[in-house]
């Protein structure tokens, strides 16, 4: 059984109970419920342990861009409770050589997908501003790369940013 049908199928049989209570037919007994939830809550763990796949994790290796391409390197860092957060880029050639690098600290960022935004923005100036008209750009966060890949129009706030 599904995870939410077995959530709807637990409250369902809570309804004849209440009911009855509405009616003045039996007495509300909070314990029995909280017995009853906690009984569910416990189960629904269960199954959900049980969907679990544990994938083994691959390293994954820089690659250099061929030559005469250069690739930036970005990543976003995010501070939820201080809502700052920085930049940092790193530019090199197709031997792996560090070009140059570069990191930057901001304050007042709505969220995390921001900042990773910010980040590869970063990156493309400094590469411009070295004079490097050929660059491969990569980053990590996938719900930017998606967006930046994708053909149809970004309203998010983010999409601003490019």
């Amino acid at each position: 059984m599904h995870p939410c049908s077995y959530v709807a199928y637990g409250l369902s049989g809570q309804w004849p109970g209440r009911n009855a209570r509405n009616h003045g037919k039996a007495n509300w007994n909070a314990g029995a419920a909280v017995r009853h939830i906690a009984k569910m809550v416990e189960d629904l763990v269960c199954i959900k342990a049980d969907n679990i796949v544990h994938r083994p994790k691959t390293p994954v290796r820089w690659k250099p861009p061929d030559a005469p391409w250069l690739k930036v390197n970005t990543d976003g860092a995010f501070g939820a409770s201080t809502c700052t957060g920085a930049s940092g880029v790193v530019l090199r050639d197709s031997h792996g050589r560090v070009l140059c690098a570069e990191a930057r600290w901001y304050d007042n960022l709505p969220d995390v997908l921001t900042i990773e935004a910010i980040a590869p923005r970063d990156g493309l100036l400094l590469a411009s501003t070295m004079g490097c008209d050929k660059v491969v750009l990569e980053l990590d966060n996938l719900t930017l790369v998606e967006s930046l890949n994708s053909s149809t129009v970004d309203r998010s706030a983010a999409a601003g940013l490019w």
